[in-house]
């Protein structure tokens, strides 16, 4: 459901949503915020950095008598940049798991507060120093790499922030969204943010194209050696299959 004009200006301005006050919240109208939707193109830090720069020194405007004066500085609270920063990032995250934007998804409490504590966690393991993926070995078979390879994917955080796992899955095609959980960023089928990406995150995005250098870490894309894997192990062991590990 289209949210209201009513519904977009509560977001900005209520007190339990982003706090802005309306004058403020008609300067980021000029800075090109007018929708929830527009805060997915400033979901990194430096761009709120110049927006509170902005808010500090915004343009003269021309008064009565034509003549150029100042304008008071827009406000933009500690609370209020916070809870925008993390909006911004949930929004962004929604339209990459092609997700419309709710009520219900952009509620402060709780389900934007429960979002960051997952992306938390996300970013966090993306920090941390992460295991190599794993090798076949003479003690390692190709079934039991295939799996060890996809426990790894779905640990190993790429650059789009997200479980490499997307990559390798199986299904292309994204279907409608499920309904969120209530008070969650995702569904209750997918059951985390990691796991609305793994399962929702499409694979016609830039980083997958032909000829563009694959994330770290990643094997390949299912359009390749990836899936011709998983069939031989879904059929009869066949002489060939002997000499599969030289493609890897």
């Amino acid at each position: 459901m289209v949210l209201t004009a009513g519904q977009i200006t509560a977001f900005f301005t209520d007190a339990d949503q982003m706090g802005l006050s309306a004058r403020t919240r008609t300067f980021l109208q000029s800075e090109g915020i007018s929708m929830i939707e527009d805060l997915a193109e400033f979901s990194s830090k430096d761009a709120w950095t110049q927006i509170v720069e902005n808010c500090k020194r915004p343009p003269q405007v021309t008064d009565a008598a034509g003549n150029l004066v100042n304008q008071a500085a827009f406000h933009i609270g500690a609370k209020s940049l916070h809870r925008l920063r993390v909006a911004a990032i949930a929004v962004e995250y929604y339209a990459a798991t092609d997700r419309a934007i709710t009520v219900q998804s952009v509620q402060w409490n709780t389900t934007l507060k429960n979002f960051e504590e997952q992306w938390k966690a996300i970013k966090s393991a993306k920090d941390d120093d992460t295991p190599e993926a794993p090798k076949m070995t003479k003690t390692v078979g190709i079934v039991k790499w295939l799996e060890a390879y996809e426990n790894y994917s779905k640990n190993r955080i790429g650059v789009r922030d997200a479980p490499l796992a997307y990559v390798i899955r199986e299904e292309v095609a994204v279907p409608a969204a499920p309904a969120l959980q209530a008070g969650q960023p995702h569904s209750d089928e997918h059951g985390s943010v990691k796991g609305e990406m793994i399962a929702r995150l499409s694979h016609t995005h830039q980083i997958l194209r032909r000829g563009t250098p694959m994330p770290k870490g990643i094997l390949t894309s299912r359009t390749t050696i990836w899936p011709t894997m998983v069939k031989l192990m879904n059929r009869p062991a066949r002489k060939e299959d002997k000499s599969l590990k030289k493609w890897i």
